[in-house]
């Protein structure tokens, strides 16, 4: 039987009630099957909440609007760099990855393929994460700390290279043979970009409408 963990800034409700989730807030469930996590996922639709599953635990977590906008300018200065490189680049946003034999599952703030775009798109973007590559890079935003240990999950995933931004600083951490991330200085998907140029980019949006802010990148 699934059990509720309570926590700071806990919403106390059944998955059907999450129209009335505020930003910022997260619940826990446990001993959620994975026939039951499907079956929330399905429930929450379009709905703007972020599902963790790390095998039976499952944390529902509304990102603030904070949140949001690292997500969204992280994702718009990966696709300008690429653009500008001429790159092969397909941003999925926030696409549910998951691995039924792996028991995890997840939304990365936002994700690309990049090395493996074309065979994505001969896929007509119908990934199975049982056979196919998961995205070469995905978007971590840590302004708000998840309770579920969500790298763990990436590994289990296949993901192998994850940026990690907490609004001050980024981290790169590209994943090992061990299964294990590891921290590097440099991007293998970008690897000509300065990490110190990507946080001052990001830093130049405060106080900027993004279309401007869009404009001063390129």
């Amino acid at each position: 039987m699934a059990t509720l963990t309570e926590e700071p800034r806990l919403v106390v409700a059944a998955p059907e009630g999450l129209d009335a989730f505020a930003s910022g807030q997260r619940f826990m469930l446990h001993g959620i099957s994975w026939e039951g996590y499907e079956t929330i996922l399905n429930a929450l639709g379009d709905r703007p909440v972020r599902a963790s599953y790390n095998q039976g635990t499952l944390e529902l977590m509304s990102p603030s609007a904070k949140h949001e906008e690292y997500s969204r300018l992280m994702g718009r200065l990966i696709e300008t760099i690429a653009e500008e490189l001429a790159l092969p680049c397909l941003n999925l946003k926030s696409t549910t990855w998951k691995r039924k034999l792996a028991q995890r599952g997840l939304e990365a703030d936002e994700c690309f393929y990049l090395a493996h775009t074309d065979y994505v798109l001969a896929r007509n973007k119908k990934i199975d994460l049982e056979v196919d590559p998961p995205p070469d890079l995905c978007i971590e935003i840590e302004v708000t700390h998840s309770a579920v240990n969500r790298m763990e999950i990436y590994a289990a995933l296949g993901v192998p290279e994850v940026w990690r931004f907490d609004g001050k600083a980024l981290r790169v951490e590209v994943l090992g043979a061990d299964r294990i991330y590891a921290p590097q200085d440099a991007s293998p998907s970008l690897p000509l970009l300065p990490l110190a140029e990507v946080v001052r980019l990001i830093a130049m949006a405060e106080g900027l409408d993004h279309s401007r802010w869009g404009r001063q990148v390129r």
